[in-house]
């Protein structure tokens, strides 16, 4: 057989396989593409998530030092909401990263963390309301407040670390399944096209 008399007779499934093999090979991808954009979302969400939590908390900071700098009892209701927002915002994200075992691990030890440091500046806060006597334990307490805040933070910028790490991994994923062979063969195919 000459090669124009086989192509004529064997051309058009020829042709046919191609076309199928090239939308298969194109389905693939992009269903593979859709499924890690998934997962680059969910990581981007629950990397805001943390950042939420972390400004609740500097909320609820912010809203004791007021209230021991100026006595004003107004703040303390201020910091009560804010507490509130802070321990919703934590359930929120505690959902969203329960899929992750090694995420779901740091929030286990990040939630007493917190509750202690709410014990203690409350330990605070009553010392302050009950006057001037009492006021010579606010200095050792406000110290193990802060450094339990310390703790705090340092807790939170590990969750924070390990989201970043599978933000990172996830793209690098992508990028490399965006040049594995099916999507190389493909690009050489649309490029040859006439």
């Amino acid at each position: 057989m000459r090669p124009s008399r086989w192509f004529t007779m064997h051309g058009p499934a020829f042709t046919a396989v191609l076309l199928a093999s090239l939308a298969i090979t194109s389905l693939y991808l992009s269903t593979s593409n859709q499924n890690a954009l998934t997962r680059i979302s969910h990581t981007s969400q629950v990397q805001r998530a943390i950042s939420k939590l972390s400004g609740s908390l500097t909320d609820v900071i912010v809203a004791e030092r007021n209230f021991h700098l100026t006595g004003n009892k107004a703040y303390l209701a201020d910091r009560l909401s804010t507490h509130k927002r802070a321990i919703d915002q934590f359930r929120v994200t505690s959902t969203l990263i329960d899929d992750n075992a090694k995420q779901t691990l740091l929030f286990a030890e990040l939630r007493p963390l917190i509750d202690q440091r709410f014990a203690t500046e409350q330990i605070l806060i009553d010392t302050r309301l009950a006057g001037a006597l009492a006021r010579a334990r606010i200095a050792p307490l406000a110290l193990r407040a802060q450094a339990e805040m310390a703790s705090v933070r340092s807790k939170i910028q590990e969750v924070e670390d390990v989201e970043a790490q599978l933000f990172d991994d996830e793209r690098r994923g992508q990028r490399q399944r965006l040049g594995t062979e099916p999507s190389i063969w493909l690009r050489q195919a649309i490029r040859r096209t006439p």
